[in-house]
């Protein structure tokens, strides 16, 4: 115990302040090793019981220790990316563009800044459980940040008044704007799915290791028991983005269903192949359908 607590406040000799807030990671990871392998000692009357309480002490203060410099890079993302969001629109038209796709490049700093730093703890290989009381937190935070950020997005883009309007087809749309809408929405969908692919790779490792559920472990405290996954996504967390998948769809049978509209009132003729012709409307409805999907 006495080297796990010195550990915790050991400078690293080679990296000093750069390396995980300046401590000694292999060190605490030495530490804590050991303490999670340590058997209860018969001659000392010592109890499993008492073993677990002191092990779950010692992963809340090393997931402190650890955590403090990610954490401190968390605060600085979200609050930079809280800022990005409030700005204000300017007059200059690449400025302009920019300002009004903020909201995915927020989404994008915000998730992908956080795989950065779940790359750097996961590196470290700390245990299964150290890791999730260090990340926890944190995900919550980022995760928090994220939703505000597809919050104020629907909010600044109108998006409920969109999804009443486009349902009325005798509503005049600006078709321009609604691809364009469309392709926002579906490329927040893209970033979302790939920050769930990679936290799935990244903590794969931790799972293929457990031993599945069977009648003989289901209950039991063993080594061997099921344990749940190392994922630390939630089921509240996969449930709210559903609402952007259902905005998405909404917009999207929208878009072509205007788009089919505007093309229909074209009649220009195309030349596809040499003397072969077909009204403009069709190479429209095709070309605008296949992108789509």
């Amino acid at each position: 115990m006495a080297g796990f607590y010195e550990s915790l406040n050991m400078p690293d000799p080679q990296f000093g302040d750069s390396s995980c807030g300046g401590k000694n990671v292999e060190r605490i990871i030495e530490s804590m090793h050991h303490i999670e392998n340590h058997q209860p000692l018969v001659n000392v009357n010592e109890s499993q019981e008492v073993v677990d309480e002191i092990v779950s002490d010692c992963r809340k203060k090393c997931a402190q220790v650890l955590r403090a410099p990610f954490a401190e890079v968390v605060r600085n993302i979200i609050a930079a990316c809280r800022k990005r969001l409030v700005s204000k629109a300017a007059l200059d038209s690449d400025a302009s563009y920019q300002h009004g796709q903020r909201h995915l490049h927020t989404l994008i700093e915000l998730l992908g800044s956080w795989s950065n730093v779940v790359a750097q703890c996961v590196q470290f290989e700390f245990s299964r459980s150290l890791t999730r009381q260090i990340l926890s937190p944190l995900y919550t935070r980022i995760i928090e940040a994220s939703t505000e950020c597809v919050q104020t997005f629907k909010r600044d883009k109108e998006l409920e008044s969109w999804t009443v309007r486009l349902l009325d087809e005798a509503v005049e749309c600006n078709v321009g704007g609604l691809d364009a809408l469309v392709e926002q929405v579906a490329a927040m969908k893209g970033m979302l799915h790939q920050h769930y692919t990679f936290l799935y790779s990244s903590f794969h490792a931790y799972d293929v290791i457990e031993t599945k559920p069977t009648s003989a472990n289901i209950g039991t405290t063993s080594s061997s028991a099921y344990l749940e996954p190392m994922l630390i996504v939630t089921q509240e967390e996969l449930l709210q983005w559903r609402e952007l998948d259902a905005l998405y769809v909404t917009i999207e049978f929208g878009f072509i269903q205007h788009a089919t509209k505007q093309a229909l009132q074209e009649l220009h003729l195309l030349e596809i192949e040499s003397l072969v012709y077909i009204p403009q409307c069709v190479e429209d409805v095709f070309l605008r359908g296949y992108l789509s999907y």
